[in-house]
């Protein structure tokens, strides 16, 4: 359904997407939320009244006006004994999503909003997200459209999640290693000093199944001071780890796998020994010795980061990746954000 500045989707029995637009353009790429919209559609009705239009469902009835949302002109009533009413503007009464970061988090924590409510509806606006090209790079919405999806559940919270899901994907199933317990610690180790820590705790019969390795995997100290401090690294620091692949192969036999911690922020520089090849990759004489910056939104550095730094690394053992302490939110694509802190970054292998 849809007007000259507006359209109305059902995606679900309880779940509405709303555009508003002053151009008379609509987004169908998907976007962070909206990876799949081309959902089996549910039974609806449609009353047009005026420039607006009132759709109802077996759960909910939404009234639009066709103007620029207001709390005069969107509303959503959900049907049955627990019937509500919500409109555009007003309060959040959700009962929170995720946490975006975990970093200085000491007691309670702000949540982003979820899609559960007590009184059974919630909004998501969508409007700023970035979006997914047709050959999967992101892109950026035009400027001023306005995006926005109503759940309108009640108190069937496990129909909303199922909604939720299947407009965004199902969660990820863990796999069962990353259900054990994990060993972290920021503490420059040696792999003669963690492997006796593990011997440790095989006397104490505590079985770990995660080897995380803080950022004193690679070179830190040992960072020539022209190039500034050594929190981003890709070279393992000799001194600590003068064998890596041996060391990454005991912690496989023991039966663990391992995940180096990364702050990307600072980019590739001239000290890393992958530095030539970065530079051969991006186009830079390297010796000019000149830093690559960091830059995921740019398709020819995030190949050449993956390819030239991360595989030969995965290669020598590493099974996956701990970004650390880079979370932003700005980049140069408008609506998309920098990596979030203390998220896991798998490469294309994990195994089961």
């Amino acid at each position: 359904m849809h007007g000259d500045h507006w359209r109305v989707t059902v995606l679900q029995d309880g779940l509405f997407r709303v555009e508003w637009s002053e151009d008379g353009g609509f987004e169908d790429r998907a976007s962070t939320f909206a990876v799949r919209r081309r959902l089996e559609v549910p039974e609806y009705t449609v009353l047009r009244r005026g420039a607006g239009v009132e759709v109802t469902t077996d759960r909910a009835t939404l009234r639009y006006d066709g103007r620029p949302f207001s709390s005069a002109g969107l509303v959503v009533e959900t049907s049955g004994p627990d019937a509500n009413r919500w409109r555009y503007g007003q309060e959040a009464r959700d009962l929170g999503g995720t946490g975006r970061t975990l970093d200085d988090v000491d007691g309670r924590m702000p949540l982003e909003s979820g899609v559960l409510a007590r009184d059974g509806i919630v909004m998501l606006d969508d409007s700023e997200s970035f979006l997914f090209e047709d050959d999967g790079w992101v892109g950026s919405r035009v400027p001023g459209r306005r995006d926005v999806s109503v759940f309108a559940y009640g108190r069937d919270y496990a129909a909303a999640l199922r909604a939720f899901h299947a407009v965004s994907g199902p969660p990820t199933l863990m796999p069962r290693w990353a259900l054990g317990n994990w060993w972290s610690r920021y503490h420059p180790y040696s792999d003669e000093s963690y492997l006796a820590l593990l011997d440790r705790f095989d006397e104490e019969r505590l079985p770990l199944s995660v080897a995380v390795i803080d950022m004193d995997w690679h070179r830190v100290e040992s960072v020539p001071s022209r190039f500034g401090n050594g929190w981003t690294g890709y070279s393992w620091e000799p001194s600590l780890f003068p064998d890596p692949p041996a060391f990454l192969a005991e912690l496989h036999r023991r039966g663990m796998r391992t995940t180096l911690n990364l702050h990307p922020a600072d980019g590739v520089r001239a000290f890393e020994d992958a530095y030539p090849a970065m530079a051969a990759a991006m186009g830079v004489d390297p010796d000019t010795e000149q830093a690559i910056p960091f830059d995921p939104t740019d398709p020819d550095f995030l190949r050449a980061y993956l390819e030239v730094l991360h595989r030969p690394l995965e290669e020598q053992g590493v099974d996956f990746w701990w970004i650390d302490w880079q979370q932003g939110r700005t980049s140069s694509v408008p609506g998309g954000r920098p990596a979030l802190g203390a998220q896991p970054l798998p490469p294309a292998r994990l195994g089961p």
